[in-house]
Parts: C-alpha cells; structure tokens; sequence
C-alpha cells in the first residue's frame, strides 16, 4: 500500500501544473532562439527569390511590350 501511495504521490509531483509551467518556462528562451534563428535564416531565401522574380517579370514585361511595339508598327 505505501508503494501504490507514493507512486501516486510521484505521479501528482510529475503531473503539476506549477511544475510543468516552470519546465515550460524554462525551455522558453530555447525554442524563442531557435525561431529567431529559423526566421533570420529565411531572409534571405525570402530576398533572393523576391529579387529573381523581380527580373523575371520585368524581363516578360519588356518582352511583351517589344512584341506589342513590333505588332503595332510592322
């Protein structure tokens, strides 16, 4: 019977909410740099493919509108 209570015990010290909130609060600052790190590795990707777009467009842009240009004077 005293195992089965302090089993039960261990259980209700695992199991507290205080606990698992100072745990969390713990591994906070952890996983608040791991983000900041995901996301300042993300700028540039995010500005090499905005810039190649970019270009892109304005390369279908001119393209299109030297087609409009030749279809309209020859």
């Amino acid at each position: 019977m005293n195992a089965v209570k302090n089993s039960s015990l261990l259980a209700k010290f695992l199991n507290d909410k205080k606990l698992t909130f100072a745990a969390n609060s713990v591994n906070l600052p952890t996983s608040w740099l791991q983000t900041h790190r995901d996301l300042l590795g993300s700028f540039p990707s995010i500005f090499y493919l905005k810039f190649r777009i970019q270009v892109h467009l304005l390369f279908t842009y001119i393209l299109e509108y030297k087609l409009l240009l030749y279809h309209l004077f020859f």
